[in-house]
């Protein structure tokens, strides 16, 4: 017998996470390692950065050492400062469920943006964010 569960989860259309570039109106996280959010390299994407007002939140920091979540206490620290609603996004949609299961461990909800990067960069008039250089 299957019994029918909420969805874990609610996806973002490109318009909501394009308006929010435009004037940021949720918590826009990358899942990605820093290198890749910053634009320092990427490995799958013809395009390195990010979708700009993002902020890189690596999926492996939601982790311990022996590759379990870390507690929902320290999870709800680790997502304190971002203020509702949150959207996650990673290179092609997969990855950034991480931090959508991380952020509900937390008590906190988020929305997935499916397209992710490889979707974001298929639109050449879409802004490519990239970390400054460090001196």
């Amino acid at each position: 017998s299957f019994i029918l569960q909420p969805a874990l989860t609610r996806t973002v259309s490109l318009a909501a996470v394009e308006s929010t570039v435009e004037k940021p109106t949720m918590s826009l996280l990358d899942a990605r390692t820093q290198a890749r959010w910053a634009g320092e390299e990427e490995p799958i994407d013809p395009i390195a950065g990010h979708i700009p007002t993002s902020a890189c939140y690596p999926l492996n920091d939601n982790l311990n050492p022996d590759g379990t979540f870390k507690s929902a206490t320290e999870l709800a620290e680790r997502f304190a400062e971002l203020p509702d609603p949150i959207t996650c996004y990673c290179g092609s949609g997969v990855t950034a469920c991480h931090n959508v299961l991380a952020l509900k461990i937390a008590g906190r909800e988020a929305g997935l943006f499916v397209d992710s990067w490889s979707g974001w960069i298929r639109d050449p008039q879409h802004p490519v964010g990239r970390a400054e250089p460090s001196v």
